[in-house]
């Protein structure tokens, strides 16, 4: 065995070990950025009482409906 083959063998197992690694550092690595930065988004939302959706409910509406800005036909609806 010359040692070229024996350094092709070994990167070839160093990148099947990196992929592994790779694979469920990624996902780890993500999954926590996610919840830690929407937790954190809700916690102080609810903090500061924000509605950014408008889903409280309104006592005598007689509508919920939101008129949008702008007129139609200036690209901001369908026609």
């Amino acid at each position: 065995m010359d040692l070229k083959s024996f350094f092709k063998r070994v990167w070839q197992k160093w990148l099947r070990v990196g992929k592994i690694i790779g694979h469920y550092n990624t996902k780890l690595l993500l999954g926590l950025m996610f919840y830690t930065v929407f937790t954190v988004y809700g916690l102080v939302a609810k903090l500061l009482r924000k509605d950014f959706l408008d889903l409280k409910m309104r006592e005598g509406a007689v509508s919920y409906w939101t008129e949008k800005e702008g007129k139609e036909g200036e690209g901001g609806f369908i026609e």
